[in-house]
């Protein structure tokens, strides 16, 4: 992987190239569901998200499906922000549908959360979020959002329009963003954008001390 780096001060670019490790990459990317509609037919593997953190800079894209995982799942690779040692790959996976589309943000804590899609296999797509950050030792913790489709994309593409971004005014807890589709024969203009705020309970007065969300706040991930 060649990561790029521009520093403000700098009017060049440098670059490192650093050994990461195989993923598949067969195309098409595949993962049928209900009625044989394809949700992952479009995904390929550009790097699609990515964070600096705590000294750590992150990607994620999609790799297919092959070897131990039956369907495509969100790859990643994490480095050392110093001097770019490869430090791991916290990929997200799940064995009954396919991992899509992530978009990671940072909050004013530095934790990571995250949306994605997942869908495939028995199920409609739907939208996940989670989390990482130091209840679970800064690996991933998704949930699914109660948000899912009841038919599946009619042309066998999805889109990537997923967005995460800390919430202001405290930053503690983030502002999501997806789309379903929802009692369409066609999903030409029939998506259904889904807007939703999660995070940890421990900062949910961050939220409600400025807003009353009466209606319309997500479930946290709880601890």
């Amino acid at each position: 992987m060649r990561v790029l780096r521009w520093p403000e001060n700098s009017g060049s670019i440098a670059w490192n190239d650093i050994t990461v490790p195989v993923w598949s990459d067969t195309y098409p990317r595949t993962c049928p569901g209900p009625g044989g509609k394809d949700m992952c037919r479009r995904a390929d593997s550009r790097i699609l998200t990515g964070w600096v953190s705590r000294g750590v800079v992150g990607f994620m894209w999609i790799a297919s499906q092959g070897g131990s995982f039956p369907y495509p799942y969100i790859d990643a690779a994490t480095f050392k922000e110093s001097d770019m040692t490869y430090l791991g790959r916290p990929y997200i996976a799940y064995g009954g549908g396919a991992a899509l589309y992530p978009a990671v943000a940072v909050n004013a804590r530095g934790d990571l959360g995250i949306v994605l899609n997942y869908g495939g296999g028995a199920n409609y797509p739907s939208v996940v979020y989670g989390l990482s950050d130091d209840y679970d030792d800064h690996t991933w913790s998704t949930v699914f959002a109660g948000i899912s489709s009841n038919i599946g994309p009619a042309s066998n593409v999805w889109g990537d329009y997923n967005s995460a971004a800390p919430f202001a005014p405290t930053g503690l807890v983030w502002v999501g963003a997806g789309h379903i589709l929802w009692n369409c024969g066609s999903d030409i203009g029939c998506s259904w954008p889904t807007y939703f705020i999660f995070g940890r309970s421990r900062d949910m007065r961050s939220l409600t001390h400025y807003w009353d969300v009466s209606g319309i706040f997500a479930p946290f991930v709880r601890r």
